[in-house]
C-alpha cells in the first residue's frame, strides 16, 4: 500500500502549466453525475456554506467514445462532493466499467442533496452519503469512491480505494490522505454481490479543521498517479490567485495530469509505487482523470 504523507519524491516545476489553461477544450464533455451544472442556483442565507466547488473529467483516449469510467458529484448546496473510478477489469467480460460508479455517484447526489436539515445543522455525514448510494446501486460493477462533506470549519471525508484528496493551505498540501489497496494497483472498492468486494463500512474516514482560503483538490487515481500532492496544491493556489474559477482549476489539473501520463520518462506517483512494490515501471499512467476542486471562503455576511 502507497502512503500519501511523506510523499515520494521531490516537488516538480509547474511554471510552464499555464498554457494548458481552460481556454483549451477538454477531450470530451463535462459531465456530472445528475447533470453537470457550472451555475448553482442561489441558496436561502442559512444554507450557504464557505466552498465553492468545479470539477472536469479527462477520459482515458481510448475510452473517451464512451465517456471514460470515472464519475463525480457536486451537491445542489456544495457542502458535498465526491469521486468514483470504474473498475476497468469488467470490460473484459462485456460490463460497462463506468457503470456502476456513474450510478453511485447519482445516488451519493441524491442522498447529499436531501440532507437540507443536515446541511443547516453542519452535520452532514460522508459515510452516511457513501453506505446510502452504495446500497442503491443495483447495477453490476465496482467503483473506488471518495465523498467529502464541509459541515462549517470542519472537512469530514470518507475515502474507499485509490481515489482521494489534499487539502491546500497557504500553497502547500498540508494533507493528503492515504490510499487504500490490498495489493499494489488492486486497490479496495465497492461493488455488486458477484463482485467479492469491499463494504462501505471499510472506508477510512477522516475530520480535519478548515480555515479560509484552503483549497481542496479531490481526484481519481488519474490524477493521483500522474501528479504529486505539492504540484496540485501549486497549481490550484495558482489558479486562485490567478482569479480563476474552481472549474477553471480543475480543467488545469486534468490537462497537467494528462501531459505527466503521456510521458514515458516521467517519474510519477504511480512509478515510485511499482518501484516499491518490486516492479520496474517509468514513466505516467494513462487512465481516465476526474478533479473535482474546492475553494473555502469566508461565510456570506449577515444583514
Amino acid at each position: 500500500m502507497r502512503t500519501c504523507v511523506p510523499l515520494h519524491g521531490p516537488p516538480r516545476a509547474v511554471s510552464s502549466i499555464f498554457s494548458l489553461r481552460s481556454s483549451a477544450r477538454l477531450a470530451g464533455p463535462l459531465q456530472a453525475a445528475g447533470g453537470g451544472a457550472t451555475a448553482w442556483p442561489v441558496m436561502p442565507l442559512h444554507l450557504q456554506r464557505k466552498v465553492n466547488s468545479g470539477a472536469a473529467m479527462l477520459p482515458h483516449p481510448d475510452k473517451a467514445h464512451r465517456g471514460g469510467e470515472d464519475s463525480f458529484f457536486i451537491s445542489e448546496h456544495q457542502a458535498a462532493v465526491g469521486v468514483a473510478d470504474g473498475v476497468g477489469g469488467w470490460a473484459e467480460i462485456g460490463v460497462d466499467a463506468g457503470a456502476y460508479a456513474r450510478l453511485l455517484m447519482v445516488h451519493a447526489k441524491e442522498a447529499a442533496d436531501a440532507s437540507t436539515d443536515d446541511v443547516a445543522a453542519g452535520t452532514l455525514s460522508p459515510q452516511a452519503i457513501l453506505e446510502s448510494a452504495f446500497y442503491r446501486t443495483n447495477v453490476q460493477g465496482s467503483s473506488t469512491a471518495c465523498v467529502l462533506v464541509v459541515n462549517g470549519t470542519t472537512l469530514s471525508a470518507s475515502n474507499l480505494g485509490d481515489s482521494g484528496f489534499v487539502l491546500v493551505r497557504d500553497g502547500v498540501a498540508s494533507f493528503q490522505c492515504p490510499q487504500q489497496q490490498h495489493n499494489f494497483n488492486f486497490p479496495f472498492q465497492l461493488g455488486s454481490a458477484d463482485s467479492m468486494s469491499d463494504q462501505p463500512q471499510a472506508a477510512m474516514r477522516f475530520d480535519l479543521q478548515l480555515q479560509p482560503g484552503d483549497i481542496i483538490v479531490t481526484g481519481s487515481d488519474g490524477l493521483w498517479d500522474n501528479i504529486f500532492a505539492e504540484e496540485a496544491a501549486t497549481i490550484a493556489s495558482k489558479c486562485r490567485d490567478k482569479g480563476e474559477t474552481a472549474t477553471t482549476a480543475a480543467q488545469v489539473l486534468c490537462r497537467y495530469a494528462r501531459m505527466r501520463a503521456s510521458d514515458a520518462k516521467y517519474h510519477s506517483p504511480f512509478s515510485y509505487a511499482a518501484i516499491q512494490a518490486g516492479y520496474v515501471y517509468l514513466g505516467g499512467k494513462m487512465d481516465d482523470i476526474t478533479v473535482v476542486v474546492s475553494y473555502v471562503t469566508l461565510p456570506a455576511a449577515k444583514l
